[in-house]
Parts: C-alpha cells; structure tokens; sequence
C-alpha cells in the first residue's frame, strides 16, 4: 500500500469539494484496502487529505519552489533585525 498508517491529527479546516461518483467508488474501495490492510477503518475525509498530502509532498518541483519561498521570508524577517544591529 502506498499510503502510510495515518497517525497525525492536525487541527482542520472545512473544505467542499464534489467529484464524479467513480472517484467516489475508488475513494470507498481504497478505504476498504486501508482497513484490510492496517486492521483500522479511515475516515473518507482523512483519507483524502493523506492522499493529497502525500501528493503534494512528492512533487519535486513544488517543493523547490516552497524553499525558496521560504528562504525568501526567512530572509526578509531577519532583515530588520540585522540593519538595527549595524
């Protein structure tokens, strides 16, 4: 199984979504592989977040770009420290 045991609980926040009911039958059997496999039932909504963190997580250039965006506010914030420093 791709998807790892989900053991984080972050806060959440609602989000809305509609999609086509075969994605919808694929979604109920993935949680049925879940629970066969890791002896837990998923929640459908979990489950979809796991998917799509894991997702995002493995695309290379995104991550690329998030570094660098966070080099950029790292650098900005450190910024005025330094000038009142000098």
């Amino acid at each position: 199984m791709k998807l790892k045991k989900v053991t984080v609980n972050d806060p959440v926040e609602r989000l809305a979504v509609s999609v086509r009911q075969s994605t919808t039958q694929m979604i109920a059997a993935y949680m049925a592989h879940y629970e066969a496999v890791y002896g837990e039932r998923i929640e459908k909504s979990q489950l979809v977040e796991e998917i799509i963190r894991d997702y995002i997580a493995a695309d290379k250039d995104f991550a690329k770009k998030q570094a660098g965006a966070d080099k950029a506010a790292a650098k900005a914030a450190k910024a005025p420290k330094d000038a009142a420093q000098a």
